[in-house]
């Protein structure tokens, strides 16, 4: 990929030779870790973020658990695992359930996953399945990009954050990105109209919610199982709905009058 004051140059090779692509514009959406994006330079400010992370996937034909198969859960069972256990649907059909881990913690992911599944209070669910594949890998938690358009590109979606974007934020960069592409075509600021988009539009940009979250701790860490029945059973009654670290911070004072002891491994 180069890019001139006129256009920008997309080379291209495979197995039947090479071709090349100009146009005025580019939208990169290669995904987190896109190698054009570090080639044109956008990751020059962009540090490696905080410890690097394993990541274990395993893609089962079925589950059957008490909800409707759409709805994607974060499971939490702190005698299995300290974290939150991923669970929603896949392609074809079929579920993923993963879990991530800093890598210097040595945590066995296949023998964790393995328990969720057999010997966990949710190993129910999961009598049925059988796992058809497994996916892994380790990476950063780079920080977001934050000017992610520049020049004639526009870096959409995941390509300037870590895989933080989703799924309904990375449809609405697509949406952005040929709106801001189409500003800049007829001679508006373009790169100016997806910059702001993308600095309003997502948590991770937003020093005030980052601080608010880490008001709490995360649930799995500091509670044993009995006492994450309880407060989940405490959210339910009092009709609490959202992130747990979310609601938690908004309901710090009632959770310390009503449930004290929980309230005080969780508050920081």
């Amino acid at each position: 990929i180069a890019e001139s004051a006129k256009a920008v140059t997309l080379m291209l090779k495979g197995a039947r030779g090479s071709a090349s692509i100009t146009a005025e514009r580019v939208i990169l959406a290669d995904g987190a870790f896109s190698s054009l994006v570090q080639r044109m330079g956008f990751n020059r400010d962009r540090s490696e973020g905080g410890p690097r992370l394993k990541f274990l996937t395993y893609i089962l034909d079925r589950v059957e658990s008490p909800f409707s198969p759409d709805h994607y859960m974060q499971l939490c069972a702190p005698s299995v695992f300290p974290g939150l256990i991923n669970l929603g649907l896949w392609t074809n059909r079929t579920f993923h359930l993963g879990i991530a881990a800093p890598l210097f913690t040595h945590m066995d992911l296949p023998g964790i996953l393995n328990r969720v599944m057999t010997a966990s209070p949710f190993a129910s669910w999961f009598r049925s399945s059988q796992v058809i594949d497994r996916l892994g890998c380790t990476m950063s938690l780079r920080p977001a990009i934050w000017e992610p358009a520049g020049g004639r590109i526009i870096c959409c979606g995941d390509s300037a954050a870590f895989a933080e974007t989703s799924i309904k934020g990375a449809l609405g960069c697509g949406y952005k990105a040929a709106g801001a592409s189409k500003t800049a075509l007829e001679g508006g600021d373009g790169n100016g109209e997806y910059n702001r988009f993308w600095q309003q539009a997502f948590y991770f940009h937003s020093r005030q919610y980052l601080g608010f979250s880490k008001e709490t701790y995360p649930v799995a860490r500091v509670l044993a199982d009995d006492e994450v029945d309880t407060l989940y059973g405490w959210l339910r009654d009092n009709s609490l709905h959202g992130l747990p670290g979310d609601v938690l911070s908004d309901n710090l004072n009632r959770l310390r009058e009503e449930l004290p002891a929980i309230a005080g491994k969780i508050a920081q």
